[in-house]
């Protein structure tokens, strides 16, 4: 899955072109009325929320998702508050993150 980590990120969110593609086979998801900001400064519709569960390794949280077209720039956004959960230690020279469960580790590399 392409994800871009993101500590700025005030929202998790899933790009709409991909939640369209899927939105059949996803569970605890509804519609959205609100409208977000953008790091440009653009306003943009949220379409939906998803709520569940998320597994890296053996580590788990549920989290939401708000669900907005991304441009094609990524899949999904974590924010820090999520990276935070992962214990996620992001190196910027290699743009690799790395988080930490029980028991194990893993490295992952930012999309963008």
């Amino acid at each position: 899955v392409q994800v871009l980590f993101n500590e700025e990120a005030i929202i998790s969110a899933m790009c709409a072109s991909e939640f369209n593609q899927m939105k059949h086979r996803l569970g605890n998801w509804g519609p959205s009325t609100k409208f977000l900001c953008m790091a440009n400064g653009t306003i943009t519709p949220s379409k939906a929320v998803w709520k569940r569960e998320v597994v890296i390794g053996r580590i788990q949280t549920v989290r939401e998702f708000k669900v907005f077209q991304s441009g094609g720039g990524w899949k999904f956004l974590f924010r820090k508050p999520l990276l935070h959960v992962f214990k996620a230690v992001h190196n910027y020279e290699t743009d690799k993150v790395q988080v930490t469960g029980i028991g194990s580790t893993a490295t992952l590399c930012n999309q963008i």
